[in-house]
């Protein structure tokens, strides 16, 4: 017996333009609440990692 499991993943992925805070991506969260996963460039978090 051969089950498929048919769903949908809503995925966003951001490229902001370089900032000194997280205001893109805290848009991004409140625009797309509804997202199951949001991809951003590693170093747009690194540069802000304790705001995080």
């Amino acid at each position: 017996m051969i089950t498929f499991c048919r769903w949908r993943m809503r995925i966003i992925i951001g490229q902001p333009n370089l900032e000194s805070g997280l205001i893109q991506l805290e848009k991004e969260l409140r625009e797309h609440a509804n997202a199951d996963m949001l991809l951003y460039p590693e170093g747009y978090l690194n540069q802000n990692v304790e705001e995080a």
